[in-house]
């Protein structure tokens, strides 16, 4: 039986033109890799709309497994993370609006450790010469 993925990514910010993330879940989309079908879903950069489509895409596709993308323009690797941090804030979003330190969920847990086997997913990647590491966080100085 035909799994469900969840792809997600996002539209463009900041000072960037495109969002390779868009791009690659755009093109996944519909998509059928080894036992799952893909569904992608791009997520608007507003503080107030992203976490509200997530939960509503969840909530239609009921899917297996979800893989959030993100762009993290100063890293030189693709970095699987193992911790997502309940916290947004940050550089404006696309609405001009800025947050520091709040959290997503009000009553969620500090933070959500990935159950995807990214250990896996970086050894695959170096097997096929792409450069990869784990990231322990998606926060990182450029954010700021």
């Amino acid at each position: 039986m035909m799994k469900t993925l969840l792809l997600t990514g996002f539209e463009p910010f900041l000072d960037h033109a495109s969002n390779p993330t868009e791009k690659i879940v755009k093109q996944l989309n519909g998509e059928t890799i080894g036992e799952f079908t893909v569904i992608g879903k791009v997520l608007p950069v507003a503080f107030d709309e992203s976490t509200v489509v997530l939960m509503e895409a969840e909530k239609e596709v009921n899917p297996d497994a979800v893989i959030m993308l993100g762009l993290a323009a100063g890293r030189s690797n693709i970095t699987p993370e193992r911790i997502a941090i309940n916290i947004q804030g940050g550089a404006a979003d696309n609405k001009g609006v800025k947050l520091q330190d709040e959290s997503i969920l009000e009553n969620g847990p500090a933070c959500y450790f990935s159950t995807l086997p990214i250990q896996s997913f970086v050894e695959t990647l170096h097997e096929q010469n792409i450069p990869a590491s784990i990231s322990n966080t998606a926060w990182n100085i450029s954010m700021q």
